[in-house]
């Protein structure tokens, strides 16, 4: 099928810019796939970290007020006894911060609570620390008072000359640790987690009975397969280490981004399913190729738009060299008028139009020229028609004399052979009267 320019270069120029569109489309989802991946790891970082100086600030928080009560002279006296100085402490129990109660313990572990109770923590962790001279904060803990899971925050507290008198502590509840993985929510359903270091149980979950189960992934790796690359990120964690990775869980691709908290024995994870930053890829690629079809339409019309700008001079171009061809030199009044609008245009088809019309007035001219010509060759001609007939007239007549000169000269000649055949014969009877005159004359002598 033959093409004309316009649909030619509409084709072309709509194929060009959907390939164009394919390979862009191509390559921003190859760059946007990784773009995206780094920007996924990196808001993950982001978040963790965050949320990591929120539980430090509110631990910080807890630490600070212990050290401002450690440091009241009703808790530094040594004339006190235990229980006194834990009635004292009774009315800072602040029940919007969760605090249940105070523990005021001797060197020797033996304490009071500020609600009276006499319990014995020697064997606590966050009291040997204490009594180490160290803040600490303990791990979930079935408390000795009431079995509740509790926090613990235990600072040591020092007489006037700064010898060590015991550990100031306090039990709290645990829920505000949930509340941190509940506020933050990253694409559908992805929530931080807290987890001890110590024992690899979640100490903050947006579940709470994963909290009070306490959970631990590494356990249940053992028979659920599918959690081992998890169980080996949480490994790292128990080891202190701060990282981010993309694994799989249960054969779907996660990223996950985990930190540790300063001044506790916790760290903190967050996982974020691959296929949702897939999604986002799809619907962008989606939105490009739609992009590209609109743009690729747009560039065919206005490609058309284009092509007819040149293709409708170049074919009354075409029809006037084809009229010109075949010797007709005279434009019609819609002809006259394109060529007029063509001839405006300051590119190389107002160049063609000009030189077309240029053309046309030159051959013009020089057909009128030719024709002058040909009318003065014609008169030319005639004059020298009536010389050749004058000529012609003159030729007949010295043809007649001649004629007659000939058929004179013929009569003549004729004359002549006449004579010469006479001549002839005359000599031939000379001839023989000669021989005729010898034998008579051999005759006479004979005699």
């Amino acid at each position: 099928m033959k093409l004309n320019l316009r649909t030619s270069f509409s084709v072309i120029t709509a194929g060009m810019v959907v390939i164009v569109a394919i390979l862009l489309t191509a390559m921003s989802y190859r760059f946007s796939k990784g773009m995206a991946e780094r920007l996924t790891i990196k808001n993950l970082n982001d978040i963790v970290t965050e949320v990591a100086k929120n539980v430090e600030t509110t631990v910080s928080r807890e630490f600070t007020r212990l050290e401002v009560l450690a440091s009241t002279s009703n808790i530094q006296s040594t004339q006190n006894s235990l229980r006194e100085k834990a009635d004292y402490l009774s009315r800072y129990v602040n029940v919007k911060h969760e605090h249940r109660y105070f523990i005021i313990a001797d060197t020797n572990g033996n304490a009071y609570t500020s609600e009276g109770t006499v319990v014995d923590i020697s064997d606590r962790d966050y009291f040997k620390t204490a009594m180490g001279g160290k803040n600490a904060v303990s791990d979930i803990l079935v408390s000795k008072v009431g079995n509740q899971q509790a926090l613990y925050y235990a600072v040591p507290y020092y007489d006037t000359d700064g010898h060590i008198l015991g550990a100031l502590c306090l039990n709290t509840g645990i829920e505000f640790l949930s509340d941190f993985c509940k506020q933050i929510t990253v694409g559908k359903d992805s929530n931080p987690i807290l987890m001890s270091n110590l024992t690899g149980a979640y100490i903050g979950h947006v579940k709470k009975e994963n909290v009070e189960n306490s959970v631990n992934i590494e356990d249940q790796a053992i028979t659920d397969k599918g959690l081992r690359e998890l169980a080996d990120v949480h490994a790292k964690m128990r080891r202190g280490q701060s990282n981010s990775e993309h694994i799989k869980i249960r054969g779907s691709e996660y990223y996950v981004a985990y930190t540790q908290i300063p001044s506790t024995v916790w760290s903190i994870a967050l996982d974020y399913p691959a296929s949702e930053t897939k999604e986002e890829l799809t619907a962008m690629s989606t939105a490009t190729i739609l992009t590209a079809i609109i743009v690729s339409l747009i560039a065919a019309v206005l490609g058309m738009l284009y092509a007819k700008s040149i293709s409708d001079p170049i074919t009354s171009i075409d029809k006037a060299l084809a009229k010109i061809a075949k010797g007709d030199l005279v434009m019609d009044a819609a002809s006259i008028e394109d060529q007029k609008h063509y001839t405006k245009r300051t590119d190389e088809i107002g160049s063609m139009a000009t030189s077309l019309n240029s053309m046309v007035t030159t051959l013009s001219q020089t057909i009128i020229s030719i024709r002058e010509a040909a009318a003065q060759v014609q008169e030319e001609s005639e004059q020298i028609s009536a010389s050749s007939q004058t000529v012609s007239t003159g030729a007949s007549e010295q043809a007649a004399s001649t004629e007659e000169m000939s058929a004179t000269m013929e009569q003549m000649a004729s004359n002549i052979k006449q004579t010469a055949e006479n001549a002839q014969k005359t000599g031939q009877i000379a001839s023989r009267t000669s021989a005729e005159g010898e034998t008579g004359g051999e005759a006479v002598a004979e005699a």
